[in-house]
This record gives C-alpha cells, sequence and structure tokens, in this order.
C-alpha cells in the first residue's frame, strides 16, 4: 500500500467549517461530495457508487459510550450524478440522500453485497473499490492534551479497496489520507488527482469554486 497525505491549513478547514452548516450540510458530506466531483473527472460513468464508513455506536445499553473499541458501520452510498447542479446543490442532495440512507443503517454494506452476491445479483469479480471514511468529531488530536499527533505508521490493507480515503483534524488543521493498492492505481496519477483534491477544497474555501460540474 502507498499512501498520499496533506493538510488543509487551520484558516482554510475553518472556512470550509463555516461553509457547510451555511449550505445546510455536514463538513463530511462537503468532503464527501468534492472527492466524489473529483473522482468523476475521471471514470467512464457519471453513475458509481462508494463504500462509507462510520463510527456507529446504536443506543442499545446504557454505557454503550463506555465500549472501548471502534464500532464501524458501512453503508453503500451513491453520489449525485447531475451534471445541472452547483456544487452546493450537489452537496445538498448527497446530504438528504446520506441521512435517508442512514435510516437503514442497520444493514450494512457487506451485508447487502452477500445478500446480492447470494441471489446472483451481481457479476462475477464486481466490487465497490472506494472507500471514504470521515472521522471529523471522531479523532481531534492536539498537542496540547499530551498526544503526540506524529503518525509513526498506517494502512489499510484490504485487497478488495483500492482507494481508502480517510480524513481527521490535528490541530484544527484538516488532515487528508488517502491509502493507494498501487497494483491497481498508477501512483503518480494518483498524487496528480489527490492533488487535484486538495487544491479544488482549497479554492472552496476561499470561494473561487466552479457553479456546476459540466
Amino acid at each position: 500500500r502507498a499512501r498520499l497525505t496533506a493538510r488543509i491549513s487551520r484558516s482554510k478547514w475553518k472556512q470550509l467549517k463555516e461553509n457547510a452548516p451555511a449550505n445546510g450540510v455536514t463538513p463530511s458530506v462537503l468532503l464527501l461530495t468534492k472527492f466524489t466531483e473529483v473522482l468523476r473527472t475521471q471514470t467512464e460513468s457519471k453513475r458509481f457508487s462508494l463504500v462509507l464508513t462510520m463510527v456507529n455506536r446504536p443506543p442499545i445499553h446504557k454505557d454503550i459510550e463506555r465500549v472501548v473499541g471502534h464500532l464501524i458501520s458501512t453503508t453503500i452510498f451513491l453520489p449525485s450524478p447531475s451534471s445541472e447542479l452547483s456544487f452546493v446543490e450537489q452537496a445538498q442532495k448527497n446530504q438528504k440522500q446520506l441521512w435517508a440512507d442512514l435510516e437503514h443503517g442497520a444493514v450494512s454494506a457487506i451485508r447487502v453485497l452477500r445478500e446480492l452476491r447470494s441471489a446472483k445479483s451481481l457479476p462475477d469479480g464486481f466490487v465497490l473499490p472506494v472507500v471514504f471514511t470521515s472521522m471529523l468529531g471522531v479523532a481531534d488530536f492536539k498537542q496540547e492534551n499530551g498526544f503526540d499527533e506524529r503518525l509513526i505508521d498506517s494502512a489499510n490493507s484490504t485487497p478488495q479497496i483500492y482507494l481508502d480515503h480517510q480524513v481527521w483534524e490535528i490541530n484544527e488543521e484538516l488532515v487528508l489520507s488517502w491509502d493507494i493498492a498501487p497494483d491497481r492505481i498508477d501512483l503518480e496519477f494518483s498524487a496528480s488527482l489527490f492533488e487535484q483534491y486538495k487544491t479544488a477544497l482549497e479554492s472552496e474555501a476561499a470561494g473561487d469554486s466552479t457553479t456546476s460540474n459540466a
């Protein structure tokens, strides 16, 4: 696995976090929308799905918040494909879709895929190779709290995943991370697309984003 990382500065991330609720979306959905917008520039089909992973602590016990460990759930997400919508409109549509999807959160993406395969409703070799993981509000590491922010080593080695995008905060900056399967996606191409994504977010923070996804 290869990892690409970058940071969005504190001031630009602060602006993005202010832009998101002002437009009726969460910061995570703002990032998800920009991520899928960049991916769509490289896809043959404008309709595609990806897997979202999220921390999920369902209120099944009064002490659920005291449970140690990552309680992760997954969902299959189909981002809005319309080229006639502005970025804000796409983000709002994605937010609405995500809330609707989460109402069925008890059924994981893994279970959906298993049942589809069991029913022979998927072609041989079908995979969902892209994952988006937001740890905003879950992982916010700050040196002044006594935690060392340095990442010594980390990688996602799930064989069916070609690109795993994670976002989190460190010292009020946004960290972007892509875990790439270099045998599936060219690293030079990935680095170029990653830089395009980072630049798009910085432009959004500066108010310079395009109004549509032509």
